[in-house]
């Protein structure tokens, strides 16, 4: 059975993170499903005690592909990375 890596990158909570939020929970209260633009911003999962913040669009730069004696993985390069960005979240399924 093979694994996948995904590396996403976070930025701090921004006002529009909070608003994304404020958009969710209203939903919520109301009984009904966020719109698709809500849902997309926060990967479809409810940020109730969310760390990081609004997600960041990275170059392929940053990420070195390691395939060598016997360990595969990624090298985060991180003065490639944006100045904005706080938090690196590696998620293996």
């Amino acid at each position: 059975m093979s694994r996948e890596l995904r590396i996403d990158y976070y930025k701090d909570k921004t006002e529009k993170w909070h608003k994304m939020k404020g958009a969710w929970d209203a939903c919520n209260e109301a009984g009904i499903d966020p719109p698709d633009d809500v849902l997309d911003y926060f990967d479809s999962e409810y940020p109730e005690n969310a760390i990081c913040g609004e997600p960041v669009d990275v170059s392929e730069k940053c990420l070195q592909e390691i395939d060598e004696d016997n360990e595969t993985g990624y090298l985060i390069i991180l003065d490639e990375l944006p100045e904005d960005v706080k938090y690196v979240k590696a998620v293996l399924s």
